[in-house]
């Protein structure tokens, strides 16, 4: 079960405060409604100009939350469920979907598969010529793949 955080699409500058203004995590219901059910608790952060919010120090301590951790949003309405993601969330699920869109159309269709065109191939020779690459190499920098 994760944290709800309540949206709104309400600016702050209409609600009466101030875009700028730093304010405490409080406490909150529902819009209309009383306080949040016994053994639950709903708090609010502010959310900057450039869409960066703090999470309150209970949410983080509920789940366990530290800096690095990802964190993953269910949209449930005017609702979103906060949680801390599994380590084996960090898959891409758009990559996951496109080797299995290649997978069903090359076993439908494998009349579609062709080589590459000897200009094309002789080409991509003479740019890798002489090229050598260790594929155990660790690669340098902050990559993604």
């Amino acid at each position: 079960m994760g944290a709800r955080l309540k949206t709104s699409s309400r600016p702050a500058t209409q609600a009466g405060r101030s875009p700028k203004k730093a304010t405490k995590p409080e406490a909150i219901g529902r819009a209309g409604t009383p306080a949040p059910r016994a053994g639950r608790v709903a708090l609010r952060s502010t959310v900057t100009a450039r869409a960066q919010t703090t999470l309150p120090s209970g949410v983080r301590q509920a789940l366990g939350i530290e800096a690095g951790d990802k964190l993953e949003y269910v949209i449930h309405g005017e609702e979103a469920v906060i949680r801390k993601a599994a380590a084996q969330d960090e898959a891409d699920p758009a990559m996951g979907a496109f080797l299995a869109f290649l997978a069903r159309d090359i076993g439908t269709h494998p009349e579609r598969l062709t080589s590459l065109p000897p200009a094309l191939r002789e080409e991509i020779e003479r740019l890798t010529h002489g090229a050598v690459i260790d594929h155990d190499e660790p690669l340098d920098g902050a990559v993604a793949l």
